[in-house]
């Protein structure tokens, strides 16, 4: 029942989506959303997995469930079969926490060299946290694709400290085609 909740919350918070993909890991379905950055008041094209949260993260006390959104401008359709990859990870058993990051060891879409998504809190809200039927909730955590120099930078600090320094070069972040933070 959790993705039919997510789904729900999502167009709830955006409307019905403009794409909708599907894919199969072995056993394991992950949907992917897009939404247009002309039909929500982001700024990006934003893109979402749906099937995530069908599995709790850590102990079953916490009831803690993930979903994962990234928004791109201009968009890049072709990030979705990474993030429905990242998607997979908690219903593997991982858990996945803010600030962290997660190599995939492959690009995440054909012509980047970005091989990672690294895990930060939005600025602003980007979506509530979701209760679900089961008394547990959803957490949908923002996900920035990086370059390994990039984190190989952070080299031990923060997340917050990596995007401020993103910030501070004037880098555009949800840019597909960005080139690398550079000092």
């Amino acid at each position: 029942m959790t993705t039919q909740e997510v789904r729900v919350h999502y167009v709830s918070a955006w409307g019905q989506p403009s794409r909708e993909a599907m894919f199969t890991f072995g056993d394991t379905v992950m949907e992917v959303f897009k939404w247009s950055h002309e039909t929500t008041e982001e700024g990006v094209n934003l893109y979402a997995t749906c099937g995530a949260s069908r599995r709790q993260m850590g102990d079953t006390e916490s009831r803690h469930r993930v979903e994962f959104a990234t928004g791109l401008l201009p968009d890049e359709d072709r990030i979705t079969s990474a993030l429905a990859l990242l998607g997979t990870f908690p219903l593997s058993g991982r858990t996945i926490s803010y600030g962290e990051s997660v190599t995939l060891g492959d690009p995440l879409w054909p012509d980047t060299s970005m091989q990672s998504f690294l895990t930060v809190r939005p600025m602003e809200d980007l979506l509530p946290d979701l209760q679900v039927s089961d008394h547990g909730y959803v957490q949908f955590m923002n996900v920035v694709p990086m370059f390994e120099s990039e984190l190989r930078l952070r080299n031990g600090r923060s997340a917050e400290w990596l995007m401020g320094e993103l910030n501070d070069h004037d880098v555009s972040w949800w840019d597909p085609r960005r080139k690398p933070l550079a000092y």
